[in-house]
Formats: C-alpha cells, sequence, structure tokens
C-alpha cells in the first residue's frame, strides 16, 4: 500500500515511522507501536494474505481476503477488544448508495482487483473521511449504512473546487463505477 498524491509515492511505514519516531522522542519499529493500530494482513486460520486491511483510532480493525469466486469476498473485523467476526460478501451486488464500510471495502477492493479503477480503495478511504476530513469510523459506526455515493460525488466535486483535477478525475472513476449499479 502507498500514500499518493502530487506525484509522490510514500510507502506507508517510510512515511510514518519517522515522524512518529520524531513526536515521541525515541525510535520505534513500526506504525503500530505508535498508534495502537494492529494490520492483520494473513489469516491466522488459513494463512491466506489480506487485499487490503485497515485500523481505526478505537483499535479496531479489518482486512479484506479475495475468494476463488471472482467477485466474492471475505472481510474480517476485530473490534477494540481484538474478537474477530467475518462477514462474506458479493462486490457486484454491493449498492454504495446504501452500504456499510465493511461492504464498501470489499466494493472498492474489487474495482482495483479487476482493474476496473486505479486506486478506488485509497479514493475510498478519503472520502469516508467526509469533504471536511472530520468523519472517523470505528466499532460504534463501522456497520451503520451510508450513501457512499453521495458522499463520493460531494468529495469529487470539492476536488473540483479546490483546483485538484488529479484528484478529481481519481475520484470521478470511483464515482463512475458506481453509478452503473
Amino acid at each position: 500500500m502507498a500514500i499518493t498524491g502530487l506525484g509522490i509515492d510514500y510507502g506507508v511505514s517510510a512515511f510514518y515511522t519517522p515522524k512518529a519516531s520524531r513526536s515521541m522522542g525515541k525510535q520505534v519499529e513500526s506504525f503500530a507501536e505508535t498508534t495502537g493500530i494492529h494490520l492483520h494482513m494473513n489469516d491466522q486460520t488459513t494463512g491466506d494474505k489480506a487485499v487490503t486491511s485497515i485500523g481505526f483510532p478505537d483499535g479496531s480493525s479489518a482486512s479484506v481476503f479475495a475468494s476463488e469466486n471472482g467477485s466474492e469476498y471475505s472481510v474480517k473485523y476485530w473490534d477494540e477488544n481484538g474478537s474477530e467476526e467475518e462477514y462474506e460478501f458479493n462486490a457486484e451486488k454491493i449498492s454504495p448508495s446504501n452500504a456499510n464500510y465493511l461492504e464498501m471495502l470489499a466494493y472498492t477492493s474489487h474495482l482495483d482487483i479487476t482493474g476496473q479503477t486505479n486506486n478506488a480503495f485509497g479514493d475510498f478511504i478519503a472520502v469516508a473521511r467526509g469533504v471536511n476530513g472530520d468523519r472517523t469510523y470505528n466499532s460504534g459506526n463501522v456497520f451503520a449504512i451510508f450513501d457512499f455515493k453521495r458522499m463520493t460525488e460531494e468529495f469529487m466535486q470539492a476536488q473540483y473546487g479546490y483546483g485538484n483535477m488529479t484528484g478529481y478525475m481519481s475520484v470521478k472513476s470511483l464515482y463512475d463505477h458506481m453509478s452503473t449499479i
């Protein structure tokens, strides 16, 4: 996974670790040490590698695993106490206008894996934070239903208004795929 923008590509650990070690005044070995976020990049039971993984501020996290069937995804969610739940989603049947955060992780991962988009997952993470970047997700609302299609349109229009055409075009690609459902 990488953080991209303005033609710069930063590896996540390369970007966060130096900043975290400076702010804490000590050397750290991983991003998880500085934040309490634990990313599950492998399924402990099957050994499968996660397509993607994300951590939330309350210590909960989620990982997306692809199945043999191209549109089926398993999303494992660990609450803030480490309890694990598994959810199965058919990405082609998810409606971004009426979905929860975990469904959208599967949906956007599918768009990227199948080559329909280049950065749907990354764009979704940005969009889900809201135009002002003030929305957060955790065990209290990760299962709540939102209109992510509308949120994507608002975010896309904000990027256009800011003159960020690269951001606008990337989010527009995600929005265009949402409009085909």
